[in-house]
Order: structure tokens, then sequence, then C-alpha cells
């Protein structure tokens, strides 16, 4: 697990190898066990290294024998070994021990189409000399970031956009359209981000630059398909599935350093502390930590993954309002990103660290088994359908009226306010307002005249309409857990671990994501996965032996935090200054006025604004960070 970066120069001019150590020592917390640069005529390439396998010979930048090939890679491939084996039958020499070593010469046989036999999580850069072409790709589901940027004479990459931004020749310019999507999402939705001129790759995808031309060529190497189902019983699934699981989990333990699981009390985590349980013989170290406030304190279900385990238990108690956690891993993600979560998930990271280098984690369970809470809302609203939607909407807002806008969502009139939004829309629309964190008329209530003086900004729902429009799958559901694979996993969840984690410098690795049970479960029926009455039946009903029915047969809780509180409580001064002191508001971005009015409301508890005032406040430190310091 490492950090790269890199630049292409497309005049002759020589690359300053000052300006590349700068943008790489950004991102010293990807790689604090060393750091190379290469440059090779006007190509630089840069790493900063995490020690996991190989530990010896593995540094960066690599090239093949004769030095035509290079590469700076960030990741793990699972399947190298094997690889390995079939490359030197091709007659290929190997000079180190390293999975990077591998896709280097993997290249040499097959050029681009190397990406789609590797198995891991993985963003790399290679410089093919001989062919003066770049290529850069990312892993299936988007574990490990990559960014990059066209700027006049250059073209530049690396893992985080805070060395992009390091950059002389970075363009700053923002894109208004990311502001209007993060206050819907908490997010900016891939390939977009904060700034106009910097991409994501997304997810399964390549990129192709030929130097010679400047002429840049995106391509996608791999989408899951749920089109095509199988017919294998439910009985059969779950020993496939058991079987695919361990394999995963096997796969994962390669290590040359301490490694770890992370333990929320939750099923996904659960079960993979079975797997690797089972893998390791009972020789297990788990993680989780806790809070004062029970209602998100998972410590008890935690324990009693632990102690059914026998595993080498850590707990900590941690202070999630502790402001200066946030302020810490803001640089980290280079552009506002506001799922509060990241702050537990950062705290649990670093407490990890001091005793392990590589984490295992449940990620990806409520995507691929259909867990999450609003798939079932989604489903029930559906049956609603037989009533006209001006009928819906009228009922849906009288009922609302009655409701205190206060509570979180969380609590039940929370709960019962998103249902009842939902009876008004239908399909796409109905998703959207689900996930949708800031109503549009709002956002354009607190805009100032740098983003009211836009001609167009489109509505954030065109982002789900556009990814809808390729989605594979028949049933209703189902098709909201791929929109699910595409937007949220991706944008939101990996991001948020990836970022989290490696702010201090722990590998996070991820066994439900694996490709051969992603693959295995978009062939099943959805009703083995998500059903009226049952969420992640198959996952339950696979490990309902090897687990305490307390932790399979309980609510799903989630890792969240309650910001609306903290911004009237522990945080009230913090938010005041960030809020009513606001630089990106001086600056035309948004109406301080306005948002003072929602911050009074907030903490008059009025109405609950928690969703909008974190996202701000998280803007207004990204933006005295990067933009006007």
């Amino acid at each position: 697990m490492c950090g790269i970066c890199g630049i292409v120069h497309f005049s002759d001019n020589a690359i300053d190898s000052s300006i590349l150590e700068r943008a790489n020592n950004t991102m010293s917390s990807r790689g604090p066990d060393g750091c190379g640069i290469k440059i090779i005529d006007n190509v630089g390439l840069a790493h900063r290294r995490l020690s996991i396998i190989d530990i010896a010979s593995g540094q960066q930048p690599l090239s093949n024998e004769d030095e035509t090939i290079w590469i700076t890679f960030n990741g793990e491939i699972y399947n190298y070994l094997t690889l390995k084996v079939e490359l030197i039958k091709l007659g290929h020499i190997f000079r180190t021990n390293s999975d990077t070593e591998v896709i280097v010469h993997l290249y040499e046989s097959f050029g681009k189409d190397c990406i789609r036999k590797l198995d891991g999580m993985f963003a790399f850069s290679i410089y093919d000399k001989t062919k003066n072409r770049l290529l850069l790709a990312r892993d299936r589901l988007g574990k490990k970031p990559l960014v990059y940027s066209k700027c006049d004479d250059n073209f530049i990459f690396a893992s985080e956009l805070q060395a992009l931004a390091s950059f002389p020749s970075f363009n700053k310019e923002l894109n208004p359209q990311t502001i209007h999507d993060f206050l819907s999402f908490t997010h900016i939705p891939a390939p977009l981000t904060i700034y106009k001129n910097a991409f994501k790759l997304q997810p399964g995808h390549y990129l192709e630059l030929d130097i010679a031309s400047e002429q840049i060529n995106i391509g996608r190497y791999w989408k899951s398909d749920f089109s095509t189902k199988s017919d294998i019983s439910f009985n059969d699934a779950k020993i496939e599935l058991k079987r695919l699981l361990r394999n995963a989990a096997q796969k994962r333990l390669m290590s040359e350093v301490p490694l770890g699981c992370f333990v929320s009390g939750g099923l996904d985590s659960a079960v993979v502390t079975a797997l690797m349980s089972e893998c390791l013989k009972g020789d297990l170290s788990t993680f989780t930590i806790g809070f004062d406030d029970p209602q998100y304190d998972e410590r008890h279900y935690a324990q009693t993954v632990a102690d059914h385990f026998k595993t080498n238990h850590h707990v900590r108690k941690v202070t999630p309002s502790d402001f200066s956690v946030l302020e810490k891993i803001i640089k980290n993600f280079g552009e506002p990103f506001a799922d509060a979560s990241m702050i537990p998930t950062a705290q649990l990271a670093g407490f990890a660290r001091e005793n392990i280098t590589v984490a295992l984690s449940g990620d990806g369970g409520d995507e691929f088994f259909g867990g999450y809470y609003r798939y079932s809302v989604f489903r029930y609203a559906q049956a609603l359908n037989i009533i006209p939607q001006k009928l819906r909407k009228t009922f849906a807002d009288s009922i609302t009226k009655i409701l205190s806008k206060s509570g979180d969502e969380r609590k039940f009139s929370g709960k019962v306010r998103r249902v009842l939004s939902l009876i008004k829309e239908d399909g796409v629309s109905r998703y959207f307002d689900m996930l949708n964190k800031t109503d549009e008329s709002l956002k354009y209530t607190i805009y100032g005249d740098k983003l009211r003086s836009i001609p167009i900004i489109n509505p954030s729902i065109n982002y789900l309409k556009e990814l809808s429009e390729s989605l594979t799958s028949c049933d209703s559901i189902e098709r909201l857990m791929e929109l699910d694979i595409y937007s949220y996993l991706p944008n939101d969840i990996l991001t948020k671990v990836d970022i989290a984690s490696m702010s201090s410098s722990l590998e996070v690795r991820s066994p439900l994501l694996d490709y051969d049970v992603i693959d295995f479960l978009a062939k099943l029926p959805i009703s083995f996965k998500n059903t009226l009455t049952t969420r992640k039946r198959l996952l339950i009903e696979t490990f309902r032996d090897d687990l305490p029915k307390e932790i399979y047969a309980r609510k799903k809780m989630g890792f969240g935090v309650p910001v609306g509180r903290w911004i009237r409580n522990e945080w009230k001064e913090k938010s005041r200054e960030l809020l009513l002191g606001s630089e990106i508001s001086k600056h035309g971005y948004f109406k301080s006025s306005e948002v003072e009015k929602i911050f009074k409301a907030h903490l008059d508890e009025k109405q609950d604004y928690s969703y909008l005032l974190f996202s701000l406040m998280v803007m207004e430190l990204w933006y005295r960070k990067f933009i006007n310091n």
C-alpha cells in the first residue's frame, strides 16, 4: 500500500525533481517506509512506500530489464505468485519478489490487457518508453484512488488531490457543479472533483496518454453483470459462498507485517472475523472503538464476537467529537468530503495502527447482499405505487407537517419523515430523495453571487439518472444495489476507508469485495439476498452456525456519529466561527446571512440541519487549507 504521483511534460523542458518530490511528500502518510523518484526524459514518476510484501527489495519506481517500461504502483495483487509462475514459463526473469514487478512483465506480454488478469486492489501508472505512452489503471471497484489533470503543457496524476494541488501548474479553479453535488451527497461523485480541471479515474477503467499527440483515451475493462441469473439452489449457493469467502480471506492474509481485523459488532465484520479466525487457527487480533453515547456504541456486540472466536481483542473508548481529528483528516481527502463516520473510522485506524499494519474489514456487505435499510424502505414504498402520485404527495405532506423537525435521522420522527418523502416520488427520483442530504431549493437559498451567476448547475439527480441507464439488473431493488456499487460504494465508503486508514499508514483489505465473490453474487436472484422481511439473507444463513445469534439477529446500527448534537453543544463555538466567519462565503460562494439563519434554527432545535451545516463546515476547512492559505 503506497502513494503514487507523476508528471509528463509535453514540451522539451526538463522536469524539476524538487517539484515531483514536494508532491510526493504530501502523501507521506501513505508511505512512511520509503520514497523514490525516477525521471525518464520528459516523464517523472514518484512513489511513497508502505512496506507489506518483499520488504527487502520492493522499492519503486521499478522497471523491466532494459528500462523501457517503468511503473509506480499502489495496492496489493493477491494472485501475483500464480501470475509470476506463468510469466517465468513465458521467459520473463525476475529480480524481486514483489507484486509490482509482476505487473511490469505482465504488461510486456499483454499490454493494457494485463489489467484484466490482476486480482487485487490497485492504482498504477506504467510508462512505455518505446511507445511513448503512459497507462493509468484503477481496480474494478475503486478501492485505491487515482486522480489526474491535463494542463497546458503537462499531464499530472496522483493518489491524492492534495498532491495534484501542490504542482505549480495545477489550476485551482473550482467546479460549481461539484459544490452543488457535494451538498446533495456529502461527497463529490466521480469522475469530477472539486477542481474544474482535475478528474478521478473511475473504478474498472484505464487511461492511455499518447504523449506525442497529447491525446487521452479512457476505457472500461470491467463491469459486473446482473442480467444473467444462475439456477443454483439456495443451499448450494450457501456452500459456494462460504468456499469463495474462505478463499477471499485466505489470500488477503498475504503479508510480511502484523495484521488484524476491525470488529464493529455488525454482521459483516463478524463474518470476516469468523473467516480470519479459521484461516489463522484462532491467532487473531481484533480492534474496536467505543463511544459514551449508547445510541452509537457497539462495544458490547464487538466483545461478543471477540469472545466467541477467542481473539486477542483491543478496545478503546474515543471521543469522536474531538474536532482536531476532523481538521487533520480534511487535508488527506483533498476536496470536501462530509460523511461524518470518517471521524471514528480515522480514530479506529489510528488505534489499530499502534499494533498492526494491515487490517481486514467487512466493507461491501450491504451493497452486494442487500443490507441497507433504504432498500427495504424502497420496497415498501413501491407497494404504494397503486395510489396516484398526487394523492401520495398530499398524504405525505400532511403527516410531515405534524412531525418534529428537530430530531436526528436515527430517531423515530426522522425515519418517518424520510419514508414519507419517498412516497411522493417514483423510480430514480425516489431513490435520489432517499440519498439527497439537502433540498435543491434550500441550496439555492444559501448560494452567493459566484454560484448564482453560473448559467446552468444541473440537478444532482442527473448523476443517478445517467448511471441508471447502464444498469443490467431487471429487479428494481437489485438495480438500487447495482447503482450503489458504481456510486455510493466507491465515492463514499471506499474513499472514506482508504483516506481515513492511510492517514495513519494502515492498509485495509475487504474480503467481501473479492471479484470472484462479486461475480457469483451478481448471478444470484434477488430473493437470495433481499426479501420483504429479510436483508442479507444469504450471508446470514451461510454463517448462522458460525456466529452468535446475538450478532446475526440484531438490527443494523451503522457507524454513525451525532453531528447534529455536537453542532449544538461540543462544536458550537467552532461551528459558529467556521459558518459565520466563513472565508468561502466572503469570496461569494455562499450567503452568510442565510447560513446564519439556518445555523440559528438548528441551535434552537426548530429543524435538524446537521447534514448541511456539517458539509459547509467541512467545505470551509478545506477552503482555508487549499484555496485561501
